[in-house]
């Protein structure tokens, strides 16, 4: 028997929308599935997470059938399970696995589970009703044990009362192993997982988006595309493995991804927000070498500035980043903060004094006012008095600001 086994598509992803960054998952599906076929493989196995979320859109649901059809039509085998994104909760709901199970595009697994005992069964493939616990493929048992969170170590426990370890079989289990997946997560002991190498020749892992290998019975492909930010260098792809005489030869197929790229800016000290551009533009310049086109690019701009935050406009830095680069999408975050003042001396103030004095800090931190400090803070002391006395209608109040605008601004 010969399969391949890929874990952890997330076919419906993107960032904000962007349509080249939502392709990105089904072409790199698209590259597994040519790979099945030209291999001539006898089946393609998906250990988790073929979909991004479990309320799956319309495009996502055809854009995968779309995929899935020519491996129907050459007779290959497609068994899956599901993961922590695209698992159902709710008892009861059909999920849009099942749904491509029922039409024949792949065989969804999943163990049959006593609510009240808590034991776990494994029902054989019935193709009437297109639902089990397990397949055989060619001599070799496929069981799907799924996704199970913190608990994945003692169902897997409780699943081995129903393997016979004499004979061929490979489980797929969604879940991460401590010290091996970069995830928070949903992960098992190494303590935990060991056991299984008495049972199964091959142990087909996903919910880490890293590559990794147990003690040659557990594999974790990882991801098929860089899914999150902080996973851009770790490697990426899918197994080819040649079943024979009971001992699985696994092949590791790297792929290529979109190149994600983060810029860590410190603007301390900046005066205004042209300052903080110049920064960005500076920064640019010394990482042209190590920027490729269509990248997507994450800037993170920090430090003690003399201005509030909210004057730095990230449309101005994605323009930047944008006419340097050409990337497909630039997130921005903003982590700056206001540098503290000096103190003043111990000085006894009324109330409006108070007030005034913190009006008129918030007036001089912004760039744009900060020339008509003591006139603005004068003008929104006055509507303050005003509003409060309700000795003046709408109407004036509105009058005067707009007289005094005209004034501030033109003396």
């Amino acid at each position: 028997m010969k399969f391949i086994h890929c874990a952890d598509i997330h076919l419906g992803k993107t960032y904000y929308n962007n349509e080249v960054r939502y392709n990105d998952f089904f072409d790199a599906f698209s590259r597994v599935v040519d790979k099945t076929i030209t291999e001539k493989v006898d089946a393609l196995l998906i250990a988790g997470d073929l979909f991004h979320n479990a309320g799956v859109k319309p495009l996502t649901l055809s854009k995968t059938i779309d995929i899935l059809k020519p491996l129907k039509r050459a007779g290959v085998e497609v068994v899956a399970i599901s993961g922590n994104h695209d698992r159902i909760y709710k008892q009861g709901e059909l999920s849009w696995l099942q749904f491509l199970s029922l039409r024949g595009y792949l065989k969804f697994l999943q163990p049959r589970i006593d609510t009240h005992t808590g034991e776990i069964d494994f029902p054989e493939w019935d193709d009437k009703r297109k639902s089990g616990g397990k397949i055989n493929i060619k001599g070799v048992n496929i069981y799907g044990l799924g996704y199970f969170g913190a608990t994945g170590g003692l169902m897997a426990k409780k699943a081995l009362d129903k393997i016979d370890p004499k004979q061929n079989n490979i489980l797929l289990f969604h879940t991460g192993v401590w010290d091996y997946a970069f995830i928070d997560i949903g992960k098992i002991s190494k303590e935990e997982i060991r056991p299984l190498k008495d049972y199964f020749n091959y142990v087909a892992l996903g919910h880490g988006h890293n590559h990794y290998e147990i003690d040659n019975f557990a594999y974790n492909p990882g991801s098929l595309e860089n899914v999150n930010l902080g996973e851009e260098k770790q490697e990426k792809g899918f197994y080819i493995v040649e079943f024979e005489d009971s001992v699985p030869k696994p092949e590791y197929i790297t792929l290529k991804t979109r190149p994600l790229l983060r810029f860590d800016i410190d603007v301390s000290g900046s005066h205004s927000s042209k300052d903080v551009y110049q920064a960005v533009a500076e920064y640019c310049l010394s990482e042209e070498s190590a920027v490729i086109p269509s990248s997507i690019i994450f800037i993170r701009i920090f430090g003690k500035i003399h201005f509030h935050s909210y004057e730095i406009e990230s449309n101005i830095i994605r323009d930047i980043i944008s006419d340097k680069f050409s990337p497909i999408y630039v997130d921005i975050e903003n982590l700056t903060s206001l540098t503290s003042k000096k103190m003043r001396g111990e000085e006894i103030l009324t109330l409006d004094e108070r007030v005034r004095r913190a009006i008129q800090d918030m007036v001089e931190e912004s760039e744009k006012y900060r020339a008509y400090s003591k006139e603005l803070t004068d003008l929104i002391f006055n509507f303050k008095d005003f509003a409060l006395s309700k000795s003046y209608n709408e109407e004036e109040i509105i009058d005067y600001i707009q007289k005094e605008r005209k004034r501030i601004y033109e003396d």
